[in-house]
């Protein structure tokens, strides 16, 4: 049974079920007035992404976006017929991908009793992240699907070899959708699975001839030499709602899109060393974190507790690519919707012993919800800090796994 809820359960999950049933009314009512013209005449109308993609598996030289061509190539189908059509389909296709993202996650948390179950599905449609993928119309819900999957994958009963190549296969596909699942492969890195490693290098070649054999040499070219260079001074940095490192360190030594200087001091030269820092320093406390399990992950997985610690260790390696992942916005945040839900019901299932990992993972999981438009206020110098809600929520979690020990996760039954 799930024990010790500092609140009555039932209170508890009356609770929980009133706030997820207002904020999903709310989320319905802003979809379906988005949803009534898919002309996109307006660029705040819904699955907004999924347009920009549209065009790009059409021509790339034009909608090009931050994406590589082979990015398109999952795409070209949906080219083939007209756009209003495609993007009918393209969200029925969403919707499957969060159904069984749901499903996959209660699996991976062994979630059996209908109670849980609602739990899990209530912290889901609060999960804005979740709900603003899909308004957008973003591959993010399939990102964090392909992840999920790969845990699974991880801590099952196949052969160490099959294994190896599946996981590298989904994170090479994962990656080139969005570049984020290749942080994964830094996990892989610290515990020395050199053939899965090995595989992940050969798929991309594999799907790198593909995307030229579809879009060609010249438009390879053309992104390595002018999308890369381009992205990396593009307004998606600049702009006070990119909820990045790299992003706040942008509005606070350079400029920010929409108030121009309105830095601490001018000196973009201090942007990147500060950022790649900052980024090391992360990887050497994850990298000196996860030494300390007492488990390697080697591919053999199959009892209890090394499922547990594995989970553990994914929940882990998930929160630290969301951290020095350059390119973050709220929905991007839905790529570690497992991470966030390992934790929600650790603290649900367990006897805490600390107030302040309650704190901080339901703090964590409240700022990751929050979706605010800063280009509406005046932001410049220190303000700017306050402007990483959803990055701070992922920090708070990433905190939790640096002071108490997780390492020992079992389900109280």
């Amino acid at each position: 049974m799930i024990i010790d809820f500092p609140i009555n359960k039932k209170v508890f999950s009356g609770c929980l079920i009133i706030l997820a049933a207002i904020v999903f009314c709310f989320n319905f009512e802003k979809l379906r007035i988005a949803s009534n013209n898919f002309k996109f005449d307006n660029v705040e109308q819904s699955a907004e992404d999924f347009y920009a993609q549209y065009q790009a598996a059409k021509n790339y030289k034009v909608f090009y976006r931050p994406y590589p061509p082979t990015t398109s190539l999952f795409y070209l189908p949906f080219t083939k017929i007209s756009y209003l059509t495609a993007v009918k389909y393209f969200q029925l296709l969403n919707l499957f991908f969060i159904i069984t993202l749901i499903g996959c996650t209660a699996y991976l948390l062994d979630i059996k009793t209908k109670t849980e179950l609602i739990y899990l599905i209530c912290f889901s449609v609060l999960f804005q992240p979740l709900f603003l993928s899909y308004f957008f119309g973003q591959i993010n819900i399939l990102i964090a699907l392909l992840i999920t999957i790969c845990i699974m994958l991880e801590i099952s009963n196949i052969s160490a070899h099959k294994k190896d190549l599946l996981i590298a296969i989904i994170l090479s596909c994962g990656a080139h959708l969005k570049i984020f699942p290749a942080f994964l492969i830094l996990l892989y890195f610290v515990f020395k699975r050199w053939r899965l490693i090995s595989y992940f290098i050969l798929s991309n070649i594999i799907i790198l001839l593909i995307g030229i054999y579809f879009f060609s040499t010249e438009i390879m070219a053309y992104y390595f030499k002018t999308v890369i260079p381009a992205t990396s001074k593009a307004w998606v940095i600049t702009t006070v709602n990119n909820q990045s490192l790299l992003g706040l360190f942008t509005r606070l030594f350079s400029f920010s899109l929409e108030f121009g200087k309105s830095s601490i001091i001018y000196a973009p030269w201090l942007v990147k060393p500060i950022y790649y820092i900052s980024v090391i320093f992360i990887l050497s406390i994850f990298y000196k974190k996860l030494k300390k399990y007492n488990i390697f992950l080697s591919g053999d997985n199959n009892n209890n507790n090394t499922k547990q610690n594995c989970l553990n260790i994914f929940t882990f390696s998930i929160i630290t690519a969301i951290l020095i992942f350059g390119l973050n916005w709220t929905h991007t945040f839905n790529f570690i919707y497992f991470a966030v839900m390992f934790l929600i019901f650790k603290i649900i299932r367990t006897q805490y012993k600390s107030k302040i990992e309650i704190i901080l993972i339901v703090s964590g999981f409240i700022l990751l919800n929050f979706n605010i438009d800063f280009s509406k206020f005046q932001i410049n110098a220190l303000k700017h800090f306050i402007t990483l809600p959803n990055y701070y929520g992922a920090f708070l979690l990433f905190i939790c796994y640096i002071f108490f020990n997780n390492d020992n996760y079992q389900k109280q039954v």
